[in-house]
């Protein structure tokens, strides 16, 4: 059945109109509704743009979910998989119990239950207890999520109509200061997608799409200067999704902290070599272990580091307490470092 055309989304930066029409093929189980196929690319100007953004968004929308609960301002989720999960920013829901989630297009609701949550992420996984009208989302390839991206956001700002905003991917490494917020303590985030796509809190658990309609993150807070949007990105959504379905990791334990901050180093081809020690704090354990700012990490324990992306994965599994091998490139030479991970 083809459901009347959609108006309600608009893009809030520029005068292209947008029209989303969703083809629904009745009620399906879980998060099961085939969505339309995503463009293969989205460029052109005037008129054109209008149309390859137009099929970006009809390629999204179908999973997208409002969820609405006790205490809690409504907000997005995505639909993960056909079982009926659901990812959203925990600190969104924080110690709700009591979720209702709602297909953006589609009728009926559903309520959910909570699976797992990761504050540390900042990442909770819903689970459906009735089939509702969505599907999954199609997530980007990670390798692709680069700074100057070109990117959508989509959300339903306070004002209680829906929006696509654009912009490029600004920085793949931001860190923030989130606050205290539905009962979850402030916290200190990093790997974070930075966008210049205009978000607010409307935006919040919403998409950020690439212009081929594929995930690239979910959008979880406006920057420090109210400018840049942020983002998990897709690889860490999809890593720590996977594992809170899968019970595979324990998100309840403190978060491992070095005391330091680092940024990726490129050669003079451009290619990631590691990353680079921009700053070391004080009595943290990296500062007692002798890690200086200047070092190139290019390996933590046996798995090498070219990048942000690669030192994330190789920290992951580390818990306060652990003690682990740090190599590093000082002076045009190789120095293995110990270091005990403290807690964050």
């Amino acid at each position: 059945m083809m459901r009347p055309a959609i108006t309600r989304w608009r893009r809030r930066s520029g005068l292209i109109p947008i029209t989303v029409t969703v083809a629904m093929s009745g009620l399906l189980s879980g998060c099961t509704l085939s969505a339309p196929e995503p463009p293969d690319s989205a460029t052109g100007t005037g008129t054109q743009l209008g149309s390859d953004y137009h099929e970006v968004v009809n390629a999204a929308v179908p999973w997208l979910v409002t969820i609405t609960g006790d205490g809690v301002e409504p907000f997005y989720g995505i639909c993960y998989d056909s079982d009926g999960h659901i990812v959203v920013a925990a600190r969104l829901i924080g110690e709700a119990t009591e979720l209702t989630v709602t297909p953006a297009i589609g009728r009926g609701s559903a309520e959910a239950t909570v699976v797992a949550v990761d504050e540390r992420e900042n990442i909770a996984v819903l689970r459906t207890a009735a089939d509702i009208e969505t599907a999954p989302a199609m997530p980007a390839d990670p390798r692709t999520v680069t700074a100057g991206l070109p990117v959508l956001a989509m959300g339903n700002p306070i004002s209680g109509t829906g929006s696509i905003t654009d912009g490029i991917i600004a920085s793949v490494d931001y860190a923030t200061d989130l606050p205290s917020e539905n009962g979850l303590p402030a916290a200190r985030v990093s790997g974070l997608l930075a966008t210049t796509a205009l978000i607010d809190r409307g935006n919040l658990g919403g998409a950020l799409l690439n212009l081929s309609g594929q995930l690239v993150g979910m959008v979880v807070a406006a920057g420090d200067d109210s400018v840049l949007g942020l983002a998990v990105p897709v690889g860490t959504l999809t890593r720590v999704a996977d594992d809170l379905i899968g019970g595979g990791v324990d998100r309840t334990e403190p978060a491992a902290d070095f005391g330091m901050t680092v940024r990726t180093v490129v050669n003079r081809s451009l290619v990631p070599t590691g990353v680079r020690i921009e700053s070391v704090r004080r009595g943290g354990p990296a500062s007692d272990a002798g890690i200086e700012v200047g070092d190139v990490i290019v390996a933590i324990g046996e798995d090498p580091v070219s990048d942000i992306r690669s030192f994330r994965s190789a920290v992951a599994g580390l818990v306060p307490d652990d003690e682990v091998t740090v190599t590093v490139e000082r002076g045009g030479a190789e120095h293995s470092i110990t270091v005990t991970v403290g807690e964050l």
